[in-house]
């Protein structure tokens, strides 16, 4: 009887280990965040003459008048302003301050500082000791990238080449309290791991030439600030992007030259970094 009772206790304590081993060895440590704490929002929106082979563009040509009725509708600038600009020129000129001020729209009131560089404004140096600023009082920052890019580089202002991993080299050395990128850069996607040395929390990145880039900032913010994980807003942006875009079919045939299976493959996004399921009110504990 006492034999039974001893195998039975064996028996109960090898599961329990057993149990115990396969709990600890499937779950990482989870992150620890504050519920209150400093945020900032840096936008960094630079077409830097990326679109201007478009105008010469045959499909371009030929659906000119019906996408600048489309540009005066959403910049809200009239056709007259626009019609003899180049799509580059538009896009230079209205814009990037319309998709900084989409972004802006949702962030206004819930960050504590936002920033937003573009043209001049938008260099290597003026972003860095950006960085360096709000990090000295502690702000857990977030950044924005409507950039040209590489798996290798970010493009600024009057072709900047911004190499990633000197630049995510910059973010942990100086201890940054970067929190998430969000960025429509072209092979974003293929440099996660460059962007993962840096410490931070959460980044996307397209597998390829993205072609997703217009409306998905603006949508990616309202998810993120109204409590969407960073890979719910990414996602979330993307397909409301696409929905968007596809609305405009009556008018131009975007769903055959734009929304095509291969684009849209092209332009999904890859997630790297500490935590994609990290949320805008997880705020980063930040030691002295």
């Amino acid at each position: 009887m006492k034999s039974t009772k001893k195998k039975v206790i064996v028996i109960l304590i090898f599961i329990l280990t057993i149990s115990l081993f396969f709990s600890c060895s499937e779950k990482s440590s989870p992150i620890n965040y504050l519920i209150d704490g400093k945020t900032a929002l840096v936008i960094v929106v630079e077409n830097n003459d990326g679109l201007l082979s478009t105008a010469n563009d045959p499909v371009y040509q030929f659906y000119k008048y019906q996408l600048l009725s489309i540009f005066s509708e959403l910049f809200q600038v009239p056709l007259s302003e626009i019609n003899n600009l180049t799509i580059n020129e538009i896009i230079e000129t209205y814009g990037e301050d319309w998709q900084i001020n989409e972004i802006k729209k949702h962030a206004v009131g819930i960050y504590d500082t936002i920033i937003a560089l573009q043209d001049e404004a938008a260099n290597l140096i003026n972003l860095q000791n950006i960085l360096i600023n709000l990090n000295q009082v502690k702000y857990n920052i977030d950044m924005v990238f409507c950039l040209h890019g590489t798996s290798e580089i970010f493009v600024l202002n009057n072709s900047d080449y911004c190499d990633i991993q000197q630049f995510a080299n910059f973010i942990r050395n100086n201890k940054i309290n970067l929190r998430m990128l969000y960025q429509t850069c072209c092979d974003a996607g293929q440099a996660l791991n460059k962007w993962a040395s840096s410490g931070i929390y959460a980044v996307n990145g397209a597998v390829s030439t993205n072609h997703i880039t217009l409306f998905s900032p603006g949508f990616f913010m309202e998810e993120w600030v109204n409590g969407a994980t960073f890979e719910q807003a990414v996602k979330n942006a993307f397909n409301r992007d696409i929905e968007k875009i596809g609305s405009y079919n009556d008018r131009v045939p975007v769903k055959t030259y734009l929304l095509t299976e291969s684009n849209i493959k092209n332009s999904v996004s890859l997630f790297g970094g500490k935590d994609k399921n990290i949320r805008f009110s997880n705020k980063i504990v930040i030691y002295p």
